[in-house]
């Protein structure tokens, strides 16, 4: 889509939108924070070494 093409173009920068960055070894809890969207949740990456 149109956001993926700008964030592949560099015109927008997503990092602002992570509110948590969380190690593989916790999947679990980024897809409950993504199911549950407590307050400040924006957007949970998850760091794959």
């Amino acid at each position: 889509g149109a956001a993926a093409t700008a964030v592949a173009d560099g015109r927008l920068d997503p990092l602002p939108l992570y509110t948590h960055v969380l190690p593989l070894e916790r999947l679990e809890d980024a897809f409950e924070l993504a199911r549950t969207r407590p307050s400040g949740f924006v957007k949970a990456v998850v760091v794959v070494p």
